[in-house]
């Protein structure tokens, strides 16, 4: 994307085996924490080619884009808070048996349980696996609704 627009703007590319997402959701935190500008996080995973697809079996392509900002707008979906050594029960998975198998099946889709309650419009605490096997915890506010546990 920067190259083909001509954007000078910094970039940072990072991969954690099934732990992607989480921690490109963190390095785009820290970001805006730091720099305080909007910042695009992009997490997707193709089916690799043989002989890598043997040890990393992704069968379906999948994409997540999220813009964080520092402050709210109009168009904000939600307010994230992010901690690192919370106590949880484990990784946050999807109910329907279906969407959890594709969860599983693609790093980036490790993502899905944030989308859902980004489009319900609910409030929840969700965990991730991240790359060293802790966990992150990601308190999503909804700008839409009250808190549901």
């Amino acid at each position: 994307w920067s190259i083909a627009t001509g954007s000078r703007a910094p970039s940072t590319s990072l991969a954690g085996y099934d732990s992607s997402f989480s921690a490109g959701l963190l390095e785009a935190a820290t970001q805006v924490a730091l720099e305080g500008l909007p910042t695009l996080l992009a997490v997707y995973d193709i089916p690799p080619p043989p002989p890598l697809l043997a040890k990393c079996p992704i069968l379906d392509p999948f994409a997540v884009t999220l813009v964080l900002t520092a402050v709210p707008g109009d168009a904000s979906l939600a307010s994230l808070t992010l901690l690192s050594g919370a106590e949880s029960d484990g990784e946050s998975r999807m109910e329907d048996a279906s969407l959890d198998g594709v969860r599983l099946n693609n790093p980036a889709a490790r993502s899905l349980p944030l989308l859902e309650v980004l489009a319900r419009r609910n409030s929840r605490r969700l965990h991730f696996t991240t790359p060293t096997g802790g966990m992150l915890t990601v308190d999503l506010v909804s700008c839409h609704a009250s808190r549901e546990e």
